[in-house]
């Protein structure tokens, strides 16, 4: 998962797995909502809404839906740090194969007004687990993030 900041509570369990090949991973569990948080510049040159790919592996489950989430807010010089977060936008996959890659997308739905090249952007993303469409069993194994505009 790269650079992240976890929450104090609710969040996922993260280590580094592999022998030959070793990468990070960030288990979000089925049965509770879990979170974590990035922090991004926006780049030269972005347009539009920001879309997610999320690199994902399930855990023991070779059936069943997970739902991943992702909510945003950006700050300049002197604006305030805390803001509220845009509208969480979500996307459902279909888990197919225990241990296989899976891929989902989730382009934000939402625009972030303000958000102008250069500035802070912090990027609240979660597995919505215990929710009614999240049906997958076992743990999504996140391995990569990635943001395009």
């Amino acid at each position: 998962p790269g650079s992240f900041q976890l929450p104090s509570t609710s969040f996922p369990a993260v280590s580094t797995v592999g022998t030959s090949t070793r990468f990070e991973q960030a288990a979000f569990d089925a049965a509770v909502a879990e979170n974590m948080w990035f922090n991004v510049t926006v780049p030269a040159g972005q347009t539009g809404d920001p879309t997610f790919r999320i690199l994902w592996i399930p855990d023991t489950a070779n059936s069943g839906d997970v739902v991943f989430g992702a909510a945003g807010q950006c700050a300049a010089d002197l604006e305030g740090w805390m803001a509220a977060l845009s509208a969480t936008s979500t996307v459902t996959d279909t888990s197919t194969a225990n241990g296989r890659l899976h891929i989902a997308t989730i382009t934000m739905t939402t625009p972030f007004t303000g958000c102008a090249v250069g500035e802070r952007w912090r990027l609240n993303f979660e597995r919505q687990g215990g929710a009614a469409g999240d049906t997958m069993a076992g743990d999504a194994r996140v391995v990569q993030i990635m943001i395009d505009w």
